[in-house]
């Protein structure tokens, strides 16, 4: 410190005592925030273990299912099945198609009650 000058400067006591406050109130806040990120990291790390499980027991499940595909004569239900299958998606179709025309008559609606608002004014 040689060749520095020093400043002093006065506080008086009630400047002091709020700066500690202060400074203790900094330090609460952040062990509280180191508090939260340490419980964050936890529940990531079991929430990527329970991810990582999920997966090992899908990939299982898959390949069991793959086995037992093979394993098993294909029978002709299954060609019901499909042909069911296709008039389920055809029936899904013609409704998706009725909503977005439904859709339509909202927009229509919205339009006319706009319009009738501003006639109002």
């Amino acid at each position: 410190m040689k060749g520095q000058n020093v400043i002093h400067i006065k506080l008086d006591y009630e400047e002091v005592l709020q700066g500690k406050r202060d400074i203790l109130y900094s330090e609460e806040g952040l062990i509280k925030v180191a508090r939260i990120i340490k419980n964050y990291q936890n529940l990531r790390l079991k929430e990527l273990k329970l991810k990582l499980r999920t997966h090992k027991i899908i990939k299982e499940t898959a390949l069991n299912i793959k086995n037992l595909e093979n394993i098993l004569p294909e029978i002709e239900i299954q060609s019901i099945h499909k042909e069911k299958e296709k008039r389920i998606l055809k029936e899904f179709r013609g409704l998706k198609q009725e909503k977005k025309y439904d859709l339509s008559l909202e927009n229509q609606l919205r339009d006319i009650q706009k319009k009738l608002k501003e006639l109002e004014r």
